[in-house]
């Protein structure tokens, strides 16, 4: 006769299920399809040079098929973008904003782009962020709450629409005194104009450079140091990406090329 001995089983610690477990697998395949939505995206190759059937992308500058691309919804301009190129531009500023107000990079242009385009080029886990954020703001406004400021010292204060004044707030953390624009969530500007999101301005210092001519961004994806700010968006100014000096003048004294040459 065989004998069994007992087992005694280990209690459960706790378990997911129904719709709390469901959102938790809904957040594990987004996040793990992030990647894959990126690899897809970069691997949308330009069209071959002088075929003429492309439209050049306002951030990297070569030419790709017409259903690769995104357009801003200009009334007289349209500026079109890669969709690789959206989607990273889009990424980022939809972390300040809903994302019915990604508005066109090009200086100049006030446009923005279609929703619907925004959504076809985000990843889920990216839609997802969102919904995030607009539910939070759902929130907030159900505090009646004009703004929410998070202090780098820690501190947090909502800010009702009877407290916000002319936009300028200071942190209510003992001993902090900083000041930001309830506006725009920057440091306090004065009277000045608010500037673009932060993380607007960061992606377009990392992704691009001013034209020394026209100010207009370029950005450099290969190649050598030889750079052209291409129209019909550029000037037609050639210039030396490293130092910013005129490709068919003198360098400047000092500049970091001259030993180069």
């Amino acid at each position: 006769e065989m004998k069994f001995k007992s087992v005694l089983s280990t209690p459960s610690i706790g378990l997911l299920s129904g719709e709390l477990l469901d959102t938790l697998r809904q957040y594990f395949r987004a996040h793990v399809g992030r990647n894959r939505h990126k690899a897809k995206l970069e691997s949308i190759e330009p069209v071959s040079d002088g075929s003429g059937d492309g439209l050049a992308c306002s951030v990297c500058c070569d030419a790709f098929n017409p259903e690769d691309t995104v357009p801003c919804s200009g009334e007289t301009d349209l500026h079109f973008f890669c969709k690789s190129c959206f989607s990273s531009y889009a990424t980022v500023t939809v972390q300040s904003g809903p994302i019915q107000s990604i508005a066109c990079p090009v200086p100049g242009c006030d446009s923005l782009f279609a929703t619907a385009d925004a959504k076809a080029n985000l990843s889920a886990w990216d839609l997802l962020m969102i919904e995030h954020r607009e539910t939070s703001r759902d929130r907030r406004v159900a505090l009646a709450a004009k703004a929410v400021l998070h202090c780098e010292c820690g501190a947090v204060a909502i800010i009702t629409e009877e407290d916000i004044g002319n936009g300028r707030v200071t942190c209510p953390g003992e001993g902090c005194g900083k000041r930001y624009c309830c506006k725009c969530g920057n440091d306090d500007h004065g009277t000045e104009p608010c500037p673009p999101p932060a993380e607007t301005v960061q992606w377009l210092d990392n992704h691009s450079k001013e034209c020394p001519n026209c100010k207009n961004r370029i950005q450099k994806n290969g190649g050598c140091d030889h750079m052209t700010c291409m129209p019909p968006g550029g000037c037609g100014f050639e210039f030396w990406w490293t130092c910013g000096c005129p490709y068919r003048g003198s360098h400047r004294p000092g500049c970091q090329r001259l030993g180069e040459m």
